[in-house]
């Protein structure tokens, strides 16, 4: 889960300092009712944890895509529509927004990114 902000500067991140910890993003998604894969949270684990969960239990046939947040609400599922040709879920789409929520970021706009396997699941991936 990514927080965006402008940059105020030419080579500036487009990263908010502000975004939460992966592993508290990862229990409140799984509060939130989001599919969150097996992850290894120990020292020898990828430096993307959540993302390689992902993939891998996506599979060969996984999509990624990101939901954008804005204001507490998805702004771009018709996008994502397009793009996989199959409408996003109305359960990951009322996690996403409760999601925001919970950690405090409905005024934020907030990047999730998902991995969404060959049967229809739509994995957290960060």
């Amino acid at each position: 889960m990514t927080m965006l902000d402008e940059p105020r500067a030419l080579g500036e991140p487009a990263v908010d300092a502000r975004s939460p910890d992966p592993l508290l993003a990862a229990f409140a998604a799984s509060r939130a009712g989001f599919d969150c894969p097996e992850v290894r949270w120990d020292d020898d684990a990828s430096p993307d944890p959540l993302l390689e969960g992902a993939l891998h239990a996506g599979g060969p046939e996984g999509r990624v895509v990101q939901l954008a947040v804005l204001s507490g609400r998805v702004a771009d599922s018709l996008r994502i529509e397009r793009l996989l040709g199959a409408p996003v879920p109305h359960r990951t789409i009322r996690a996403a927004e409760l999601l925001v929520a919970v950690l405090g970021l409905a005024d934020a706009r907030v990047g999730i990114d998902l991995v969404v396997d060959g049967a229809g699941v739509w994995w957290l991936a960060g």
